[in-house]
């Protein structure tokens, strides 16, 4: 299940969409263990709590958004599990046998994944940022096109003032 950004802001606080939005896949493989573990924790707080609430709601428009929110929650469990366990068949690999431990070939692949990771998480922040950009300048040219200007004006304030200058002189 997948959730836009804007939909996401519009869901949850700030902590929470951090929360969620850690969750996906090139940044929830830099977490060590316990990042990992305190962070599947606290997600699994937030679907309690979210759980809890939908019980507690009259509106039923509420009650949706609450049951969505959940739902993202649960999702966001399912992937901090998967990283966790992918984790653990690390640390599993690690204690492989001698002869592969010495001949460095564990290490070797760890940072090369790492560095795809990285190389990977880059690509996709600056993909986001396109994506805002372009979405600000959308949102800059529908607001232009409501208010009826055509383009920036330049020098308003000297027009005003001049403006005012003849009317103070009138009543002279």
């Amino acid at each position: 299940m997948t959730i836009q950004t804007s939909q996401g802001r519009e869901l949850f606080s700030k902590l929470e969409w951090e929360l969620i939005e850690s969750s996906f896949a090139p940044v929830v493989e830099m977490f060590p263990r316990s990042g990992l573990k305190s962070r599947l924790d606290r997600a699994k707080k937030y679907h309690r709590d979210s759980t809890d609430l939908v019980s507690l709601q009259h509106s039923e428009s509420r009650k949706r958004t609450t049951r969505r929110k959940t739902e993202l929650y649960a999702a966001a469990i399912a992937r901090f599990e998967a990283a966790l366990n992918s984790v653990d068949l690390t640390e599993n690999a690690q204690s492989a046998p001698k002869s592969v431990r010495k001949s460095g070939v564990v290490e070797k692949s760890r940072t090369l994944n790492m560095d795809a990771v990285r190389e990977h998480a880059d690509r996709e922040l600056k993909s986001r940022k396109s994506e805002v950009l372009s979405a600000l300048a959308v949102h800059g040219e529908q607001q232009a096109q409501k208010s009826g200007a055509r383009h920036i004006q330049s020098h308003t304030a000297s027009v005003n003032r001049r403006q005012q200058g003849r009317r103070d002189s009138k009543n002279r």
